[in-house]
């Protein structure tokens, strides 16, 4: 009996995590003329911005697939460049990755996603209640250091910032808080999220 047909569901996603890697890695340096972007305008807890779509989840590697999905269908009314969708979904994803590897190190908690549009941008708010993480306090890696000595890992959140037109973050209520945005064009643009 071929052992690999009991994979572990966990394993296949680290699989799917290294493969989320090497594609950011690849992206990078062969395709990244993105800069960081303006300061993002968070959202306070409450606050009446319409259309505003909503998922929380557990913080746990199995749910990643469940946020992929929303995301599919939050940007359903847009028509996205595949370039555009894969720049949100990656960075999307590498948050949210990040959230369950490091943000509760004890047991898993939740991880409350929005997604909304304001003025030509799409917006996405990414919040836990782990443990404190201001991930702009993160230094850009040294790439051809990395190239050199083969390192992997380390490039999820610099290149969240570099995908992104926009990379914010604050702690509010015990919560972090991260809110990140891309600029569309009016030919991409819907009525609704």
């Amino acid at each position: 009996m071929n052992k690999n047909n009991n994979l572990n569901p966990h394993n296949r996603e680290e699989n799917h995590l290294l493969y989320l890697n090497l594609t950011s890695f690849l992206y990078l340096i062969y395709g990244n003329k993105y800069i960081y972007g303006k300061r993002v305008p968070h959202r306070r807890e409450g606050e009446n911005v319409p259309e505003v779509k909503a998922i929380k989840v557990k913080s746990d590697l199995t749910e990643i697939e469940r946020i992929r999905d929303f995301l599919k269908k939050a940007l359903a009314g847009f028509s996205l460049s595949e370039e555009s969708f894969y720049m949100i979904e990656l960075s999307l994803m590498e948050i949210c990755v990040n959230i369950v590897r490091y943000a509760y190190p004890k047991e898993p908690g939740d991880i409350s996603l929005k997604v909304w549009v304001q003025e030509g941008d799409i917006y996405f708010e990414i919040r836990d209640w782990g443990i404190p993480f201001d991930p702009r306090e993160i230094k850009d890696p040294d790439i051809q250091r990395m190239v050199h000595t083969g390192e992997i890992g380390g490039l999820g959140i610099f290149l969240c910032r570099r995908l992104m037109d926009g990379f914010d973050y604050k702690r509010e209520n015990n919560q972090n808080v991260l809110t990140m945005h891309k600029h569309i064009d009016e030919s991409e643009c819907s009525d609704s999220v």
